[in-house]
């Protein structure tokens, strides 16, 4: 780049024409007063904007999750133990190999944001449905949670009980689960039940999987063989466990949805995370180009100011 001499009388021009030459707000260059305005320099602007504004949020969501998982796990604690009673009782029994009627309870999530939470469990599934029903076995989907709704209804809307939605904004309660275990014990005469949801290990892992309960029908028909050791009041063996089956699918679900949830929080955590490092490596990567675009851009602007000086001089 070629410097004017001090003797030349334009000098002073070309200094305020270069005072006058600085970045505008909106990524463009003010020139004698004038906006020369860069496309591609407001563009980056904006996007740079963009991801400032995305990076903030998804920085907020991963804190807030983090907040709600460690409340999570303490009421996860709590319920667990919930199932240790009936789950010893009845899981020794062992299931029918070739049932007629399965019903499937899936559980999913009501937000989103959370990673492949709602995909493994559906997923899951959809392949267990494939494998019962080439097997002559009549399933019937239950859901439960708002995003598993949609795909299930695309691909199995005619094999849809119901869908109860809206249960993970508060912490679910007993009484409305039991509520939804009713209607669907009563809905149908189903052999047995499938419970699909998330096991929530740790902050960074949760995995699919899915469980089968049988039905009261199941443990009445085995009351001599497998009850033999325990003491009912006379005449009151059978509905006893008819009560001790029902609670024991209320009591599964209800665990499975407090280890959705954890598990719900827990891919939102990691989600949000990698969210929020994907936008800060964007936002380095572009940085560097909008700067080195704008430094082209000031340039080019000192180049042609420098060249009128010297061909006004040359005159």
């Amino acid at each position: 780049m070629a410097f004017l001499p001090k003797s030349n009388p334009l000098v002073g021009f070309a200094k305020n024409q270069f005072i006058k030459s600085i970045p505008a707000q909106n990524g463009s260059l003010a020139v004698g007063g004038a906006q020369r305005f860069s496309g591609k320099l407001r563009t980056m602007r904006l996007r740079l904007k963009s991801l400032g504004a995305s990076a903030k949020i998804t920085k907020t969501l991963k804190l807030i999750a983090n907040a709600k998982l460690r409340d999570a796990q303490i009421k996860l604690n709590k319920v667990r133990p919930y199932i240790l009673g009936p789950k010893r009782v009845l899981d020794p029994i062992p299931l029918d190999p070739a049932p007629k009627n399965n019903a499937f309870v899936i559980v999913c999530t009501d937000r989103g944001l959370c990673g492949g939470v709602n995909t493994g469990v559906i997923k899951m599934a959809r392949i267990l449905n494939r494998e019962r029903t080439a097997k002559g076995i009549k399933t019937t989907f239950f859901l439960m949670g708002e995003k598993g709704n949609s795909p299930i209804q695309r691909d199995l809307g005619n094999k849809v009980g119901f869908s109860a939605m809206e249960l993970f904004k508060r912490t679910p309660s007993f009484e409305a689960v039991s509520m939804v275990a009713d209607k669907i014990l009563h809905s149908d005469k189903y052999d047995q039940i499938t419970i699909f949801h998330n096991h929530f290990i740790n902050i960074g892992s949760y995995k699919a999987e899915y469980k089968d309960i049988g039905t009261a029908d199941l443990y009445v028909k085995n009351y001599e063989s497998q009850f033999a050791n325990y003491e009912f009041e006379e005449e009151e063996q059978l509905f006893h466990l008819e009560d001790l089956s029902e609670f024991y699918v209320v009591s599964s679900m209800w665990h499975a949805m407090f280890e959705n949830s954890a598990s719900e929080l827990a891919g939102r955590v990691t989600a949000m995370d990698s969210a929020s490092r994907n936008a800060g490596e964007l936002m380095k990567n572009l940085s560097i180009k909008y700067n080195r675009s704008r430094q082209a851009a000031i340039t080019t602007e000192l180049i042609e100011i420098i060249s009128g000086a010297n061909a006004v001089s040359a005159q």
